[in-house]
């Protein structure tokens, strides 16, 4: 009896502490998840807290690396003398991987798109306001589009953010901005995660995985209305900017995309060419945004349709 005794008593005490070891590798585990994660929240609320995004931190290890950026770093050495910015994520379960993804460059028309995001927000408490005309009376910075707006008439939202993001109309894009409140448009940026610049900011100021984040809001829909982000990705998807990540993809494959071009003929400033997108691949939809910096713009149109064209043919293989 007294064995049996001793027996019991070693027994419940193998399987506590078993139960305490399971316990403390599951707290740990869940320390070590927590400290990867980093949210994204819109503010500018008293009782709630709305998640836009939840990013997990920790990217592909360096012994998983996949065959597609395998593929790109090859492609990157053809072009040493360009600065690049890469990001991929696969929109179906959600694995990403970046190369120099937090390196600045400068967003120039990259920024078009906040202010869409913007006006659509401000929809949802007023729905008027993208019907709201806004007049055009003065001219503003020399436009880069062929079909230019006439000055002395007025245009609506709606109108004039579909030639910002179709266009890149940098006319439409300041009549935007000077028809939205300051504080507003610094709030989205703020949401977003991306610097509002200021006089004090560098021309440098933006990454490519900031920017990336805000195709993730819209393809998930989580900051926008299912409705508003529907319509700002259809209108991404009908920019006539063919030159970037469209270019090494097939026809058929819609792209909804925002590029950005710094055109210099300093000596000491560089060329810039950006563009993101998503790429609606039937299977699997990924986003892609390639960020670069160089003397030669040319080599930066080639170097972008080189890393699209291997991300899909890559991608069409799986």
């Amino acid at each position: 009896m007294k064995k049996f005794h001793i027996f019991v008593t070693g027994l419940f005490g193998f399987i506590l502490g078993c139960i305490v070891t399971l316990c403390l590798i599951k707290t740990n585990k869940t320390d070590v998840c927590s400290k990867a994660r980093l949210e994204k929240r819109e503010t500018g609320y008293q009782y709630i807290n709305p998640l836009l995004e939840c990013e997990y931190t920790d990217k592909i290890g360096a012994t998983e690396q996949t065959i597609l950026q395998k593929n790109i770093k090859k492609i990157l050495q053809q072009y040493s003398d360009i600065e690049f910015g890469i990001y991929y994520r696969d929109l179906t379960n959600g694995p990403w991987f970046g190369i120099d993804e937090d390196v600045p460059f400068a967003p120039q028309s990259l920024l078009k798109l906040p202010v869409a995001l913007a006006y659509y927000k401000l929809a949802e408490n007023n729905p008027q306001i993208i019907n709201k005309k806004i007049a055009y009376n003065k001219p503003l910075d020399k436009t880069n589009t062929d079909d230019a707006l006439e000055l002395n008439q007025e245009y609506s939202v709606e109108y004039l953010i579909h030639r910002m993001l179709v266009l890149s109309d940098n006319t439409a894009f300041n009549l935007l901005v000077m028809n939205l409140p300051s504080d507003y448009i610094q709030k989205v940026h703020q949401d977003l995660g991306i610097t509002f610049p200021d006089e004090s900011t560098p021309e440098d100021f933006i990454t490519v995985k900031t920017y990336a984040s805000i195709f993730r809001v819209l393809y998930n829909s989580s900051y926008l209305p299912r409705k508003s982000s529907e319509i700002i990705l259809q209108l991404l998807a009908q920019s006539e900017f063919s030159e970037g990540l469209v270019s090494g993809v097939p026809n058929e494959i819609t792209v909804a995309h925002k590029f950005g071009i710094l055109s210099s003929d300093s000596p000491t400033t560089k060329n810039q060419l950006h563009d993101c997108a998503i790429v609606y691949h039937p299977q699997k939809p990924y986003i892609l945004c390639v960020m670069s910096k160089g003397k030669d713009r040319n080599k930066l149109i080639d170097a972008m349709q080189n890393i699209s064209k291997n991300v899909f043919d890559e991608i069409n293989k799986e």
